[in-house]
């Protein structure tokens, strides 16, 4: 009956196809095995002239001694700047604070303006910028006179740059 076989019967079908395996791969590798010749003895060392070897040498050491005299160089002037830097550094930090004084002193108008005045802008260009205050401050929109004067200014402003 199909699926009656005994454990023994099973464990010698196993060995027998393990078998046959072994045999199948020992055969293609016998026929895969190229025979190569041995690698040529390398040839001895040539006979190195100790006089060029000594200059090659001194050359060496005089290329290393040039080189650690730039690296000192370098390190000198790297700590120069360093030094040079950290007292730029101060000067700006002391300007930043005086800068940040005198603008505390100004009105909020003032601020902008001096802003404004002291962007990066072509010359021929500063004639652009227009100034305009409203006693509501930005909020127009919850004052109508200053509602109606804005639009007033934004009306001639269009007119101008439109050449109307």
């Amino acid at each position: 009956m199909p699926g009656q076989d005994s454990f023994l019967d099973v464990a010698a079908n196993l060995v027998g196809i393990l078998i046959i395996l072994v045999m199948v791969v020992g055969a293609h590798a016998k026929n895969s095995f190229i025979v190569g010749e041995l690698p040529p003895v390398p040839a001895p060392p040539p006979q190195v002239d100790v006089a060029s070897a000594e200059a090659a040498a001194a050359d060496v050491e005089r290329s290393m001694a040039e080189l650690e005299g730039k690296i000192n160089r370098q390190a000198a002037e790297t700590a120069f700047r360093e030094a040079e830097r950290n007292q730029l550094q101060l000067v700006v930090a002391l300007a930043e604070d005086e800068l940040a004084k005198s603008r505390a002193a100004m009105t909020e108008e003032d601020r902008a303006e001096y802003d404004l005045a002291h962007m990066w802008l072509e010359p021929e260009l500063r004639g652009n910028l227009r100034f305009a205050y409203y006693g509501s401050g930005h909020m127009v929109y919850l004052h109508a006179e200053s509602h109606h004067q804005m639009k007033a200014d934004l009306a001639k402003f269009y007119d101008d740059v439109l050449g109307r």
